[in-house]
C-alpha cells in the first residue's frame, strides 16, 4: 500500500507492507501537494496529481512520476497556465498498462487530458459526448481492460445525478 503523508509540512509517499509495517519512503521535497490521486502503472512507477506550488518554481497543478526506486522521473502539466484558485484542480488519474495517463480536471472546457508515455500533454475526446448534460463535471477515472471508466455529475444542483461511463479510448 502507499500513502501521501503531509505530516509536519514533509509532503512524502511512505509505502507500507498489507500488515502496516512501514518500508520506506520516497518524494520528499518533490513539491507535492494536495494530492488528489494515486496511481501505479505496469511497471511499479508512482503517477500523483498536485497542486501547484509557486514558492517551488510550480506554477500549475501537475502530475508527477516516481520509478519504483523512488526517483522523480517526470512532471506533466495538464493544464498550463490554470492552476485551480482553490485547491487541486487535477481531479482524477488513471493509467494504462503502456504508461499513458488520463487526467480529470475541474475545468469543464478541458475536463480530459492524455499524457503519452513520453510525456507528450493532449486533450483528449470531449467529455461531453459521454456525459452531455447538465455540469457533467468528471469525478473520478480508471484504466482497466483497454477501457477508460469514467464517473461524474449528470445534472445541476440539487439533485447532481452520478453516471459512470465506459470508453474505449483508441
Amino acid at each position: 500500500a502507499q500513502h501521501v503523508d503531509y505530516a509536519a509540512g514533509v509532503e512524502a509517499i511512505r509505502v507500507f507492507r498489507p500488515d502496516g509495517t512501514p518500508v520506506r519512503t520516497f518524494g520528499e521535497a518533490s513539491g507535492l501537494f494536495q494530492v488528489t490521486d494515486m496511481e501505479l502503472d505496469a511497471a511499479g512507477n508512482v503517477y500523483l496529481t498536485s497542486r501547484a506550488r509557486p514558492d517551488l518554481g510550480l506554477p500549475d497543478d501537475h502530475v508527477a512520476r516516481f520509478d519504483t526506486a523512488g526517483n522523480l522521473t517526470g512532471r506533466f502539466v495538464p493544464d498550463p497556465g490554470h492552476p485551480d484558485a482553490f485547491g487541486n484542480g487535477l481531479v482524477g488519474l488513471a493509467v494504462a498498462g503502456d504508461g499513458t495517463a488520463w487526467v480529470a480536471t475541474s475545468r469543464p472546457e478541458r475536463s480530459l487530458v492524455r499524457i503519452a508515455p513520453d510525456g507528450t500533454v493532449a486533450a483528449a475526446f470531449d467529455r461531453r459526448l459521454l456525459l452531455p448534460t447538465g455540469s457533467g463535471n468528471l469525478e473520478d477515472l480508471d484504466y482497466a481492460g483497454g477501457r477508460l471508466y469514467l464517473s461524474g455529475f449528470m445534472g445541476n444542483a440539487p439533485s447532481n445525478p452520478v453516471a459512470m461511463v465506459v470508453a474505449d479510448p483508441r
